[in-house]
């Protein structure tokens, strides 16, 4: 198709903006769609998407997603979370929060989360790291790291929490090493 032959001629000269013009006007609009996506304008694909009502779910979660990762490399984390919630991008929404200091969104990402699941232990960690105890602990516990839920009850100075979690969760060893 000669029109193609041109888009592709114009795309090659970085006419982008002349090439898309040129797939869409012979209803090529997955070649416009694939053009934008090379050149990683994110934006533009999710336009092209919408604009189409011709994208799958899983292609605008995509563009959704680096989108996100557009505004997280430019530190504009407020607005890269609302991609991420979108593409439902959980661990970076993870990281997101904590950046942001938005603990109770961290809280409620412990209690959607699987128990079990990878998350739950960085989780963990990044409560730890800012002294909330019983949260981390949450965490741990959710994804069965007792030990890790023990040594921060202890690190944070905790040592009620710290024995009758080692009590419940049938820790001899740590019990013995926190009365010694």
């Amino acid at each position: 198709n000669p029109s193609i032959q041109k888009a592709e001629v114009a795309a090659w000269f970085n006419q982008y903006d002349e090439a898309e013009r040129l797939y869409l006007e012979v209803d090529r609009r997955d070649l416009a769609i694939g053009l934008r996506r090379k050149l990683g304008d994110w934006f533009k694909v999710l336009q092209l998407l919408k604009g189409g009502g011709g994208g799958t779910d899983k292609e605008i979660e995509e563009a959704w997603n680096y989108i996100g990762d557009y505004y997280a490399e430019r530190h504009k984390w407020e607005e890269a979370v609302q991609y991420y919630e979108k593409s439902r991008n959980e661990e970076k929404l993870v990281k997101c929060y904590y950046i942001l200091e938005d603990y109770d969104n961290l809280e409620s990402m412990v209690d959607q989360l699987q128990p079990g699941d990878k998350l739950l232990p960085k989780i963990g960690s990044m409560f730890s790291s800012v002294g909330m105890g019983s949260q981390a602990v949450e965490a741990y516990v959710k994804c069965n790291h007792v030990t890790a839920a023990i040594d921060t009850c202890v690190q944070l100075n905790h040592w009620h929490d710290a024995v009758e979690l080692a009590k419940k969760y049938n820790q001899p060893t740590q019990i013995s090493s926190l009365l010694a």
